[in-house]
């Protein structure tokens, strides 16, 4: 699981570039994430290949609360979180 991932999120207003990194440590995961403009790392928590973690991005000047769940593994990552605006799935593959 742990690594960089090339993500693309699908959200209500279009497809977005980004990166996870996810990163085993001793209290859960740690979880960089780079996405609309934002730079930030967050703790989530592991179980297996399953993932979590909850987050507040900055999109087009508002403040948006998210919470992320999905799975990595073999490479490939994919995810899916609610927000009041309406869903984001994210799919990506470990960069190399």
């Amino acid at each position: 699981m742990d690594g960089t991932y090339n993500i693309v999120a699908h959200t209500p207003i279009g497809a977005m570039n980004g990166s996870f990194t996810l990163e085993t440590v001793a209290e859960g995961l740690s979880v960089r994430v780079v996405l609309t403009g934002n730079d930030l790392t967050v703790s989530g928590t592991r179980d297996g290949d399953a993932f979590a973690f909850d987050c507040t991005l900055n999109a087009a000047g508002m403040d948006v609360a998210m919470r992320f769940e999905g799975t990595a593994k073999d490479g490939k990552l994919d995810a899916k979180a609610n927000t009041g605006y309406g869903p984001i799935t994210v799919e990506g593959a470990l960069a190399e």
